[in-house]
């Protein structure tokens, strides 16, 4: 491999968990040429690989130290802090085997042996160490001191690796630790389409290139079902079945042949909520990493046991892992952008293989620190390659077309089939869509690809796009479908439209114009949420690290609808809502409710806020500092029989000031409204009361002239007085999932 700091290839499998009961581990290895003194390289074998948190997987991926026993510069063999010179030219292959056994109490010997591939000893050292520096992972690595270890496009070989073992009474067995050829599946089923990705690691020509998806049958037999192609770019297989059943559960597997035997993937596509009794929505999103893989948080999660999942973007950031990232060549960096994929997937598969979820990416999904899509253009006047600064509010993409249809690939290609298929500038594909579920419709929205640069040309001649035409009037559509017996609608979308941010960075210094958020444009921002006004839908969205909810006012205060943001997963970049005030003076909770414009004159109406703390507090630990900046995840509860909802706000499963907590949420939550709360406008009075010929029908009213809807909702029984906002004439159109029957014209005040 090309070596480097923190190169390692852990076996995750396997953990020397109790040294003293003796281990023996063996590599070949044999250096390059660029293993030269001016970046004092070592590599062979490593052991007592720990991290922060301590946990196998966390460890392989961010060591935090190791113990050595390697070749370094020279042909010197080192084992620990010590070195052996042997004199050996670069290049030849060395066998390493190193073996523990109990010395002392709480000691190990080690004894570390050199032989030449005919078996010839070329030297030996031995050391004694305590038990606590050889606990921990064990494999291989490549190692040299360098700067900006991505600025070579090319790898270039540093040393290679023949062979890996690890045996002993010391070893422990974690076969739930193994990662693949089958990674993790996504899935989601609506409209009877059961659409399921599963993702695989880069292949080669000559594996397999196809996978296949089994049900298991009341008999216990599995039964093949559906077979796909991987496709190469993002190495996922998207399954679809039609006229799926949703109100049972199925037992699922994905079958992959390599390596001369069959692996499989096992999860259940479980059955669709009763629309008759209450049920759970996940919420996730920006999760910094420094926690992977956040096995404290996954077990809670499967115990609160979600209906379905909603990743709001962010899955992970540029540095997630290590290493930076690379946006040149288009090989490295698909390679770069799956490596971080694969460690949200690692995190988050056991919750991901047992319920649907809704997956979309935000900006540093696809490497670029903001963004304001601009229709799918590239930036203008960016260089190619482009380089890791980028001046993104000029509005456009920062990769290339195809690097970002693979990344929407991975995340997105199992939701159901676009409301507009067709693809925007340079062939980037869309994804928004919409779909029922468990009595509650759901429209996913794309916040960002359609989005005016700040800087842009447009933007300084009066363009003041957000959402753009196309997702405006799939919004127009949505409002008029309610199918699957739907009560309530809600939006799913990357981040809320205001600014509830006051303070933001390390400092938490003042943040004033942040056109990143759904706040700017304005005029944008009035159009979207006077369309989501319309079906009375419940907003949800992550990208903001702070936990809050809150009440838009378009035309008045709390006019337009509730929306809930929820905490980052792992917060990095910390935000806050500080009205008024400075880090230091800690508003008080009755200080941060009610009524406030946002810094672009928006009105908002906060509930709730989950604040992090004064940074002049924080820690370096890791897991201190995530807490500390409010980390966590949410549980939306949904009723559809009685048409309420319901947030919880919940932090982390690690210690946390109990002051800032309440019944285990974050103060504040839980929170409960209504649908009705959506669309909280004043009317001036009703038109007549209608009866209608079905049980709660979907009722619509629209301007009689222009005809624009004004609103449509599903009402409860069969008669109803619509409410109007202002005079004018209306026509009334029922139905039982969408309002395509006339019920006649109306005009307010009534006419002789």
């Amino acid at each position: 491999p090309r070596g480097g700091a923190r190169r390692f290839a852990h076996l995750t499998t396997r953990v020397i968990a109790r040294p003293a009961s003796g281990f023996r581990l063996a590599t070949t290895v044999s250096t390059a040429g660029k293993f030269g003194p001016e970046n004092d390289p070592a590599a062979g074998l490593a052991l007592g690989t720990k991290g922060k948190p301590d946990n196998p997987l966390h460890a392989a991926v961010y060591p935090d130290v190791s113990y050595p026993a390697a070749l370094t510069h020279g042909g010197h063999l080192r084992l620990g802090d010590q070195t052996l010179p042997l004199g050996l030219p670069s290049g030849t292959p060395v066998r390493l085997a190193l073996t523990g056994e109990a010395a002392d109490e709480g000691k190990v010997r080690l004894t570390l042996v050199a032989t030449s591939p005919e078996g010839a000893e070329l030297g030996r050292m031995q050391s004694v160490e305590p038990v606590n520096r050889l606990r921990g992972v064990a494999g291989v690595f490549a190692w040299k001191n360098t700067k900006n270890e991505l600025a070579t496009p090319e790898p270039e070989v540093f040393a290679t690796f023949d062979g890996f073992t690890l045996d002993g009474a010391a070893v422990e067995k974690l076969p739930e630790n193994a990662f693949g050829p089958i990674l993790w599946t996504q899935y989601t089923d609506a409209d009877g389409l059961l659409r399921l990705l599963a993702q695989f690691p880069p292949l080669e020509p000559d594996d397999a290139q196809k996978a296949v998806l089994e049900f298991q049958q009341e008999d216990g037999t599995w039964l093949k079902k559906a077979e796909a192609p991987i496709e190469p770019a993002s190495s996922t297989a998207l399954f679809e079945v039609k006229d799926w059943n949703a109100q049972r559960a199925m037992p699922y597997r994905v079958a992959y042949e390599w390596n001369g035997r069959t692996h499989y993937w096992e999860g259940s596509v479980r059955a669709e909520p009763d629309p008759t009794k209450p049920w759970n929505l996940g919420l996730f999103s920006c999760d910094h990493g420094g926690l992977f893989p956040l096995a404290e948080l996954v077990k809670e999660v499967r115990e609160r046991d979600p209906d379905i999942l909603f990743y709001a973007g962010d899955q992970f950031y540029e540095h997630f892992g290590g290493f930076g990232y690379t946006r040149y060549p288009h090989e490295v960096a698909r390679l770069d952008y799956l490596r971080k994929w694969y460690l949200f997937g690692w995190t988050n598969r056991h919750v991901l293989k047992d319920r649907p979820a809704v997956i979309i990416p935000d900006d540093h999904d696809v490497f670029q620190g903001n963004i304001w899509g601009q229709g799918g253009r590239p930036i203008p006047g960016q260089p190619v390659p482009p380089p890791n600064q980028v001046d993104t509010a000029k509005g456009g993409y920062a990769m290339a077309p195809d690097w970002v249809n693979l990344v929407e690939r991975s995340q997105t290609g199992h939701l159901p089939p676009p409301a507009d298929p067709r693809p925007v500038e340079q062939g980037i594909g869309v994804y928004f869509t919409a779909f029922p579920f468990g009595g509650v419709s759901f429209a996913v929205l794309e916040d960002r690809k359609f989005k005016v640069g700040p800087a842009s040309d447009e933007a300084r001649a009066g363009d003041r796009t957000l959402l753009g035409d196309r997702q405006v009037e799939f919004l127009d559509r949505w409002a008029l479908d309610w199918r699957g017996g739907a009560t309530m609608k809600v939006v799913l979308s990357q981040t809320i439209f205001a600014k509830p941010v006051t303070h933001a960075g390390e400092k938490l210094t003042r943040n004033k114009q942040d056109k990143d958020s759904n706040a700017w444009p304005v005029a944008g921002r009035n159009r979207a949420l006077a369309a989501i006004r319309r079906s009375g839908a419940f907003s949800l969205h992550g990208d903001q690290h702070l936990a809050l909810q809150m009440r838009h006012g378009l035309d008045e205060w709390e006019d337009a609808g509730v929306a809930f943001m929820g905490p980052a997963t792992v917060a990095g970049y910390p935000r806050a809502w500080w009205p008024g005030g400075e880090p230091a003076a800690q508003p008080p909770m009755d200080k941060l409710l009610g009524r406030f414009p946002d810094d672009f004159g928006n009105k908002m109406t906060i509930d709730a806020v989950a604040n992090p703390t004064d940074p002049s507090g924080w820690t370096k630990d890791p897991t201190a500092l995530a807490m500390a900046k409010g980390s966590g995840y949410a549980i939306v509860g949904f009723d559809p029989a009685a048409r309420t909802m319901t947030t919880h706000c919940y932090p982390l499963p690690y210690p946390i000031d109990p002051a800032r907590l309440e019944n285990g949420q974050y103060k504040g939550w839980p929170l409960t409204f209504s649908a009705a709360q959506n669309d909280a406008r004043k009317p001036v009075g009703s038109l007549p009361e209608l009866t209608f010929e079905t049980d709660d029908p979907v009722v619509g009213v629209f301007d009689q002239a222009s005809g624009e809807l004004i609103y449509a909702r599903r009402i409860k029984g069969r008669t109803f007085a619509a409410p109007v906002f202002a005079p004018g004439r209306y026509e009334v159109r029922s139905g039982a999932d969408t309002p395509d029957r006339s019920a006649g014209v109306f005009a307010f005040p009534a006419q002789p």
